[in-house]
C-alpha cells in the first residue's frame, strides 16, 4: 500500500488511486481502471465505454506520466484482471470506429494481440478509403509487429497506398515518412526507382547508394553510381571555391557539410591543410567541431590542425581556454584611482591633504598595481601553456603524417558511413561488434534470437529457490522464448537477409569509394605537401 503525505502527487491503496497535482482537483478511480487509460502528455486518457456509448476523458496528471506508464503496466501482468477488461472491450474493439476512435483504443495496453491486430487493420482500411493519412505510419508499423503473417495480406495494398501519398505535394517530413514504408516493406524491389529518386530529393545520398547497389541490375547500379560520384565532385569543388572566396555556403546548404567532409580522403584535412586564407581555415575546422563523420586518414585532431597552421587563438578558442582578462571590480578599483588621484593631487596643492588620505590613496594605489601584475603574470603562463601545447600538437601532427592510417582503417570508415543507423555507434568497435553478431545469427538465427532476448529480462533466482528448481525454470523460459520465436523465424529471416545484404553492399561501396580516395589526385598533393613541409621545418 503507497501513501502520499503531501498536498500534490500521487498515492494508491489496495484497490484506488488517487492523486492532485493542482488546488482545485482532487481525482480517484478504481485501480483497475487504469487498465481503460492511456498517458498523453500531461494527461490520463481513459476510454469508458458505456450504454453503447465510446467516450475519452482526459485528467490532469502533472509530471507523473512514467509513473502512471508504470502502474498501468504492472496491472498489465494481473492475468484475470486483464482477461476480464479485453471481454468487456471486445464489442467495441468489434465495431465500426472511426478512424480517430480506433487509433486511441488500440493505445490501450489491455488489448489482447487479436484485438490490436483487428482496430490496426480497421485503420489501414480506412485509411486508404477515406484518403486520410494521419495515422497511417502508425497503423502499419504497428500490424507488422503483431501479426507478420496478417501483415503479408496487407502488405500490396500498404505499399501502393504508400505510394500514391508520395507522389502528392508533401512536406520533406512527411516524404521521409513514407519513403521509410516502402523502403522497409517492399522486399521484392518493385518499387527501386521511387526510393532512389525520393532519397536523392532528400539528400540521403548514402543510402541511395547502398540501395542502388542492392537492387539495381548490374549495368544500371553502375551507371548510377558513376553519375552521382561525379555530381559529388562537381559539388565539392563548388563548396571549396566558395570557402575560398570567404563565403559561407554551409549557413544556407547545411547538407553540404555532410557531402564536403566525408567526400574525399580527407577533404577537410587537405583544405586546412594547404588553406591560404583564413575563412578556408575557419570555414573547414569549424565545421569538422560539430562531430561530423570524416575519412580522416592520417587522424588528425582540430588541435593538430590548428597548430599546424599557427592558428595560436584558434587553438586557445577549440580548447575552451580565454585569455585571463582584466576583471569588473579591478576596473572599477582603476576608475576610481585614477578620480581619487586627481582629487588627491588637487588638495595636495592647496595644502589641505590629511595623512589618511594619502596613506588609504597608497594603499589603494598599491592593491590596484598588485592586482595588474598578477594579471600580467597569469597572462604570461597562459601562453606559455598555450605555447606549450601548440608546440606538442604541432610535433604529433608530424609523428603522425610519418605514419598514415591504413587501408583498412579507411574501409571500415567508409562502411560505418554506409551502414549507418544500423549500428549503435559511429566506431570501428560497434562495426566490428555488428559484424560479429550478424555472422552468428547467420550461423544459428534462433538460439542467437533467444539468447539476445533472454539477456534483457533474465531470470533471477529466488533467496530460497533450489539451484535445480532455478534451472527447470530458466529452461522453461528459454523454450517458451523459443516457441514464440518459431512461429515468426521466416520474418526473423527475412530481416537477417537483409543485414547481410546491407553488409555485402557497404562492403563493396567501401572498398570501391577507398579505391577512389587513395588515387584522388588531392592525396598526392597533400602527400607532397606535407613532406615538403617537414623538410622546412626540420
Amino acid at each position: 500500500m503507497m501513501r502520499n503525505n503531501g498536498t500534490l502527487g500521487i498515492g494508491a491503496i489496495d484497490e484506488w488511486v488517487f492523486w492532485k497535482f493542482n488546488d482545485e482537483q482532487r481525482l480517484a478511480m478504481p485501480l483497475n481502471d487504469l487498465l481503460l487509460g492511456y498517458t498523453s502528455d500531461d494527461k490520463l486518457v481513459l476510454v469508458k465505454f458505456e450504454n453503447e456509448q465510446l467516450m475519452f476523458n482526459s485528467l490532469p496528471i502533472g509530471d507523473k506520466a512514467e509513473m502512471f506508464e508504470a502502474v498501468i503496466t504492472a496491472l498489465n501482468k494481473e492475468q484475470n484482471a486483464v482477461m476480464a477488461y479485453q471481454n468487456m472491450l471486445e464489442p467495441l474493439v468489434e465495431r465500426d470506429l472511426t478512424i480517430n476512435d480506433a487509433f486511441r483504443v488500440d493505445l490501450l495496453k489491455v488489448l489482447s494481440p487479436a484485438q490490436h491486430v483487428r482496430l490496426e487493420k480497421l485503420l489501414i482500411e480506412k485509411a486508404i478509403t477515406e484518403n486520410d493519412p494521419t495515422f497511417w505510419s502508425y497503423a502499419v508499423h504497428q500490424l507488422s509487429s503483431h501479426d507478420s503473417d496478417e501483415f503479408e495480406t496487407f502488405r500490396g495494398k500498404i505499399l501502393e497506398h504508400t505510394v500514391s501519398l508520395l507522389q502528392e505535394d508533401l512536406s520533406k517530413e512527411n516524404i521521409n515518412e513514407y519513403l521509410d514504408i516502402v523502403n522497409e516493406f517492399d522486399i521484392d524491389g518493385k518499387y527501386t526507382t521511387l526510393k532512389l529518386e525520393c532519397m536523392l530529393n532528400l539528400d540521403r545520398v548514402t543510402e541511395a547508394k547502398m540501395l542502388a547497389y542492392k537492387e539495381l541490375p548490374e549495368a544500371e547500379r553502375e551507371e548510377f553510381l558513376t553519375k552521382q560520384e561525379q555530381k559529388e565532385k562537381e559539388l565539392r569543388l563548388k563548396i571549396e571555391q566558395a570557402i575560398d572566396k570567404g563565403e559561407d555556403i554551409f549557413e544556407d546548404n547545411p547538407q553540404y557539410v555532410y557531402t564536403y567532409l566525408t567526400g574525399g580522403l580527407l577533404p577537410a584535412e587537405y583544405a586546412v591543410t594547404v588553406g591560404q586564407s583564413v575563412e578556408y581555415v575557419d570555414g573547414i575546422i569549424s565545421k569538422m567541431e560539430h562531430g561530423t563523420q570524416i575519412i580522416n586518414r592520417y587522424q588528425f585532431t582540430l588541435n593538430e590542425l590548428a597548430a599546424k597552421n599557427h592558428r595560436f587563438n584558434y587553438f586557445a578558442e577549440i580548447n575552451h581556454e580565454e585569455l585571463p582578462t582584466e576583471g569588473s571590480w579591478a576596473k572599477i578599483n582603476k576608475f576610481i584611482l585614477g578620480y581619487d588621484t586627481i582629487e588627491l593631487q588637487r588638495k595636495i596643492d592647496y595644502g589641505i591633504a590629511k595623512v589618511d588620505e594619502v596613506k588609504s590613496y597608497v594603499r589603494q594605489y598599491e592593491e590596484v598595481r598588485l592586482e595588474d601584475e598578477q594579471l600580467a603574470e597569469d597572462q604570461r603562463k597562459w601562453r606559455e601553456q598555450m605555447n606549450k601545447a601548440l608546440k606538442e600538437n604541432y610535433t604529433t601532427f608530424y609523428m603522425k603524417m610519418l605514419d598514415p592510417v591504413k587501408a583498412e582503417y579507411i574501409h571500415k570508415k567508409l562502411m560505418i558511413i554506409y551502414l549507418g543507423d544500423e549500428l549503435e555507434g559511429n566506431d570501428i568497435e560497434d562495426l566490428d561488434r555488428y559484424v560479429a553478431k550478424v555472422s552468428a545469427k547467420n550461423d544459428d538465427l534462433l538460439n542467437e534470437l533467444v539468447k539476445d532476448k533472454y539477456a534483457k529480462s533474465p531470470l533471477v533466482r529466488g533467496e530460497f529457490e533450489r539451484a535445480e528448481d532455478f534451472d527447470k525454470r530458466v529452461a522453461d523460459r528459454i523454450e517458451e522464448l523459443k516457441n514464440e520465436f518459431q512461429g515468426r523465424l521466416s520474418l526473423e529471416e527475412n530481416h537477417l537477409d537483409n543485414k547481410i545484404s546491407k553488409l555485402d553492399a557497404a562492403d563493396k561501396l567501401a572498398t570501391r569509394e577507398m579505391q577512389q580516395l587513395m588515387s584522388d589526385d588531392r592525396v598526392a598533393k597533400l602527400n607532397v605537401l606535407l613532406f615538403m613541409d617537414q623538410l622546412k621545418n626540420t
